[in-house]
């Protein structure tokens, strides 16, 4: 079976007990699930999760948790976490 939303904290959780620490690609893959399911909140906390952890995300992170709200119908947050990644300097689109 495919990721559901409820399984990824999960998954994350599993791999810190086997004493492996997630980094910048498990997180991205985990966020592109995000936003397949459509599960803007689970994006968001993992995109806490990383800022956490001190992994910093990078533009490919930012814009699969903009979609992940985008296609969540939470126009609002998807437009926030844009103009975050703007000040951040990144290109959209690039």
């Amino acid at each position: 079976a495919g990721p559901t939303p409820f399984r990824l904290p999960a998954l994350l959780s599993e791999l810190r007990a086997r004493a492996l620490q997630p980094n910048e690609v498990t997180y991205t893959a985990a966020i592109g699930a995000c936003e397949r399911l459509e599960t803007w909140a689970h994006a968001l906390a993992l995109l806490e999760e990383m800022h956490t952890a001190l992994l910093e995300p990078d533009a490919r992170v930012w814009i699969a948790a903009m979609y992940a709200c985008k296609n969540g119908s939470r126009w609002d947050l998807a437009l926030v976490l844009c103009s975050r990644l703007a000040r951040l300097g990144a290109v959209i689109g690039a």
